[in-house]
């Protein structure tokens, strides 16, 4: 809704209007833990293009509000079968990950909470969350210093006062429901393996983010060699991790055809066995170091990643700079990286949901798959 209007410029077209006259276009990302708005912009039009953005926090007018709902609504109904059920594999084992903590939830909630929605409840939100205690403001790139200050000041200096938004978070102990097999009459079955782990502000953050790139971080890494070169099981599969501040989560995942779903999860788990079994070598660790440490020296070419970098690390009051990252990652060894694949890639966490056609015995093939994986 903060797209529609601000009482200077009071539709989404006026607004949008005179952020594009700016040489850019608005883009936000809504995560499950925040909500991030830029703006790449010549570096003559930073100081307009942050009095757009404070207009937009400040001083929403909410308008067309039916008309939001009925986008969000498509927007949602792309995640739903015919019959209105769940069927985005990421969702769903999102909620086996953490529900029934926040975490759990889709980030464009559901139908029925959306419909209920009017301007007082956005206005809460708005109240409570877009405050000058929970956010931050970040800048990167080639401008004038002293006029970017001011425009600042003269955007968010008066932003509602606040605090920052508290959260507890979710428990993560093995248990409950970890295996969930949604029909659906698509082409091919979603297969997703998934295991909690530790947050951001964990030190060890940096070797999972290695191990995450021996997973999956090029062609020549285990997820694509195993599941497509070696296996010829999908055209795309993956392996990734979502930090959140204090959890996080590491997903394994490939798209299949339905009578592979068995096979595919078999793959995937036999490469987390491989990965507790002490078969990383020193070439993979030194490679994911490598493109890590470029990764981050690029950051330096990149004024938006530049931005995000800090912004993120100033939102979660983490004080650390692209070198003392660097640092960490170079102090890694692959003893760390066994210790972190050994705790987090354990049997009784596995969380398992697949989105498929369910014929025959296969949700129970998979299932058997699933029980029967001991690391």
């Amino acid at each position: 809704m903060l797209f529609r209007g601000t009482k200077e410029h009071p539709s989404a077209y006026e607004l949008n209007l005179a952020i594009e006259e700016l040489s850019t276009t608005l883009d936000a990302v809504t995560s499950s833990d925040s909500t991030v708005f830029s703006l790449d912009v010549p570096g003559a039009n930073a100081p307009k293009a942050i009095a757009l953005l404070g207009e937009m926090i400040r001083e929403p007018v909410f308008g067309d509000m039916d008309v939001e709902k009925r986008i969000i609504r498509e927007e949602i109904l792309e995640g739903l079968d015919d019959d209105e059920h769940d069927i985005d594999p990421d969702d769903i084992v999102r909620r086996l990950l953490f529900a029934p903590h926040a975490l759990g939830n889709k980030i464009t909630g559901d139908l029925d909470d959306v419909e209920g929605f009017d301007e007082t409840d956005l206005a809460r939100h708005l109240s409570r969350h877009y405050v000058a205690g929970n956010a931050t403001l970040s800048v990167a790139g080639a401008f004038d210093v002293t006029a970017v200050r001011a425009a600042a000041e003269a955007a968010f200096g008066e932003l509602r006062g606040g605090a920052r938004t508290a959260s507890q978070a979710p428990q993560l102990a093995g248990g409950g429901n970890r295996f969930i097999f949604v029909h659906d009459e698509g082409s091919q079955t979603s297969v997703r393996a998934s295991f909690p782990t530790f947050g951001e502000r964990d030190s060890r953050s940096p070797v999972l983010s290695l191990l995450e790139r021996i997973l999956d971080d090029g062609m020549s890494t285990r997820v694509h060699r195993r599941i497509i070169d070696e296996h010829g099981l999908a055209y795309d599969a993956f392996g990734a991790v979502e930090f959140f501040e204090d959890v996080g989560a590491l997903d394994l995942g490939a798209s299949v055809a339905h009578d592979k779903a068995p096979e595919a999860l078999e793959a995937l788990l036999g490469l987390t066995a491989e990965l507790r079994g002490g078969t990383i070598t020193d070439g993979e660790l030194d490679k994911a170091k490598r493109r890590a440490l470029w990764d981050l020296e690029t950051l330096v070419d990149e004024p938006g990643a530049m931005a995000d970098f800090y912004g993120a690390a100033a939102l979660l009051e983490i004080e650390e700079s692209p070198e003392d990252v660097a640092q960490r990652l170079r102090a890694v060894t692959i003893s760390d990286v066994e210790a972190v694949a050994e705790e987090l890639l354990a049997p009784d966490q596995l969380r398992v949901a697949c989105v498929g056609v369910d014929e025959g015995t296969r949700s129970a093939e998979v299932r058997a798959v699933f029980e029967g994986w001991t690391g």
